[in-house]
């Protein structure tokens, strides 16, 4: 992770989730991934297409996700910046497996992912067992 992603890291991790999610929303709806209903109100629409987009995102890579997570929370100590650092190192496990993120990059969906909760996101069994 180099010095801008660092930057990026901390200045999304002050944001609040809901912030989180009506800026990626309004890059998903403006990509044209999503439609956004006539008269629908569109702050609404876009935390809806982002939470979306991010639950279905986490689903495909639950496993791969949540195994490194084990062996990298247990790695912190208390001096770590524990949201920045899981923060980083979930960005850059998406990004060298690949993993298709669409209009938005690994810094916002790793960024969703340690606020939304991580640690329960993975204790939580997945929808199809």
């Amino acid at each position: 992770m180099d010095k801008k992603d660092k930057i990026l890291l901390e200045a999304y991790l002050k944001s609040s989730l809901e912030d989180i999610e009506l800026s990626a929303g309004r890059i998903i709806l403006d990509s044209g991934s999503e439609a956004i209903k006539a008269g629908a109100n569109e702050e609404e629409e876009a935390k809806k297409a982002a939470r979306n987009f991010f639950v279905k995102k986490f689903a495909e890579v639950r496993n791969l996700i949540c195994e490194k997570y084990q062996e990298r929370v247990s790695k912190f100590d208390d001096s770590t910046d524990k949201g920045v650092e899981l923060a980083g190192y979930i960005a850059a496990i998406l990004e060298s497996n690949n993993i298709s993120v669409g209009p938005l990059n690994y810094i916002f969906i790793s960024v969703w992912l340690v606020k939304f909760g991580i640690d329960k996101l993975c204790q939580e069994k997945p929808e199809n067992q």
